[in-house]
């Protein structure tokens, strides 16, 4: 079983995008794919961030001629620190734009959280949104 974490807009929420379930653990997407994944996840100023770190990385390496080897481990290494700290970040992002912590859930799969979530909250957004299912 994984956790994920429920965030709802502060406001109140009248739809399913204003939730979000963020899944707890090391982010093997954020690991492979760091700037692509931040910036699907809409966290402009990380994908900044890294694209910038990468930059620095690459100039770092020319002007000290290292080798493509050194250039790798250093990327896999700050690959791996994001993939461990990429959920976080996600949520730290979440509450930046105006979310709050609103639960955990439990579940096999990411499909099953939601299916969950709504089992538990699907009265709340219909009633928000004026929506029946």
């Amino acid at each position: 079983m994984k956790v994920y974490t429920v965030f709802s807009r502060i406001n109140g929420a009248s739809s399913l995008n204003d939730f979000h379930l963020v899944k707890e653990g090391f982010s093997w997407a954020g690991f492979v794919f760091s700037i692509l994944w931040a910036a699907k996840k809409k966290m402009w100023a990380l994908f900044f961030f890294i694209t910038v770190v990468l930059g620095l990385l690459i100039l770092l390496t020319k002007s000290f001629n290292l080798m493509f080897l050194d250039f790798f481990v250093i990327l896999v290494w700050l690959s791996f620190v994001f993939g461990h700290f990429a959920f976080d970040l996600q949520r730290w992002s979440l509450i930046q734009r105006g979310f709050r912590f609103s639960g955990l859930i439990l579940a096999s799969s990411n499909e099953d959280a939601v299916v969950k979530f709504l089992e538990r909250n699907g009265d709340l957004i219909a009633s928000k949104a004026n929506i029946e299912f």
